[in-house]
């Protein structure tokens, strides 16, 4: 799970329910006095990794029903390092882009945007697996003209955690190939 995420639990007794208290981690996170019993989780807050999520249900004798699970956490983007060594292309031949990825989890889609230097509109390719966390595309020579080309990666992971490099791109910068 990743962001707030809504925790709902269901608890009846024909006494009546007078409580559900929701653990995190053993520690008391909220209780909730009536149905339906409801906690907006902020994982934000944990670390990522595996935790115990445990709801207890009161009634109005006193007893007590109680049910736990185990919730991994993921907030952390993929990790990008474009290994592409050498920032100059030859006027009307491929341009071949490398990059590494990684994540904690797993990696859904890696996405090569590129353009004009200063234009507006990005043309977006996915990026093939080579192997390992080794990722390519290929800006097609038809591309490659006497305009430079700025370029960015994006990659996600399993659970929508996205990160670009350069960070903040297209917006914050990108890298540059001289024609």
């Amino acid at each position: 799970v990743r962001g707030t995420v809504n925790i709902t639990a269901t608890a009846s007794d024909n006494v009546g329910v007078t409580k559900v208290e929701f653990y995190l981690d053993e520690a008391l996170a909220f209780s909730d006095i009536s149905s339906p019993y409801e906690y907006a989780w902020d994982t934000s807050f944990y670390l990522d990794g595996l935790h115990s999520l445990k709801a207890i249900a009161y009634d109005g004798a006193g007893n007590t029903g109680q049910d736990v699970i185990a919730v991994t956490v993921d907030n952390t983007a993929p990790l990008i390092s474009v290994t592409t060594g050498n920032t100059t292309a030859a006027i009307g031949e491929d341009k071949a882009i490398s990059t590494n990825v990684s994540d904690n989890t797993s990696i859904s889609s890696v996405t090569l945007s590129y353009g004009n230097l200063g234009g507006l509109i990005f043309t977006t390719l996915p990026m093939t697996n080579l192997g390992g966390n080794t990722y390519q595309a290929i800006i097609p020579a038809i591309e490659v003209t006497e305009v430079d080309i700025e370029y960015y990666i994006e990659a996600s992971d399993g659970l929508a955690n996205t990160s670009t490099d350069p960070a903040g791109a297209p917006v914050l910068g990108t890298y540059l190939i001289e024609t």
